[in-house]
């Protein structure tokens, strides 16, 4: 999967694909109900989902989603921790809106997060609309799905401004 993953981002050159790859790859290889890729906002507490990919008969979750309306467990985030959750019922992150969770098919969740500078600026997830653990390796292979979505559309970013730039000094030149 990582082979497969690494591959593509060698030619995609756009940041909604690259963050569909990366769900796509992970929904497949862990066989979630969902898998995404947002962008967050750490002071509102936001996550922007511009795509996800979602099992047959699914939701998406694209859009804005306020965190703090699904449990605590944005606190654990933004302290760069990963939020691995079995069961929505049982944590004490999640209980008190555990019917909210399970109104997206979240049941159970994993979340890692991007963070820069002290910041939270993005979340990989995966949710299972049944209770399920998540083993240490789902973990780590969702660690290296994330840094290598963070790099590849940041430099999927930098490219689209370096271009830019050049095509404003060539205006300013002529």
């Amino acid at each position: 999967a990582l082979i497969e993953f690494t591959s593509q981002l060698r030619v995609l050159e756009d940041v909604d694909d690259i963050c569909l790859a990366a769900a796509r790859i992970l929904a497949q290889t862990l066989g979630v109900s969902r898998a995404g890729y947002g962008m967050a906002d750490h002071d509102a507490e936001t996550l922007q989902v511009s795509c996800d990919w979602t099992a047959p008969g699914m939701e998406s979750l694209q859009g804005r989603l306020k965190l703090r309306d699904y449990g605590s467990f944005i606190d654990t985030l933004k302290d760069d921790e990963i939020v691995s959750v079995t069961d929505v019922r049982d944590d004490l992150r999640t209980a008190v809106t555990a019917t909210a969770l399970e109104s997206l098919n979240a049941r159970a969740f994993l979340n890692i997060p991007v963070v820069e500078h002290e910041r939270l600026v993005a979340v990989l997830f995966v949710n299972q609309e049944n209770v399920r653990q998540w083993t240490h390796e789902e973990c780590e292979f969702m660690l290296e799905i994330a840094g290598r979505t963070r790099t590849a559309a940041e430099r999927v970013r930098s490219e689209s401004v370096l271009r830019t730039n050049e095509a404003q000094l060539r205006e300013m030149n002529e």
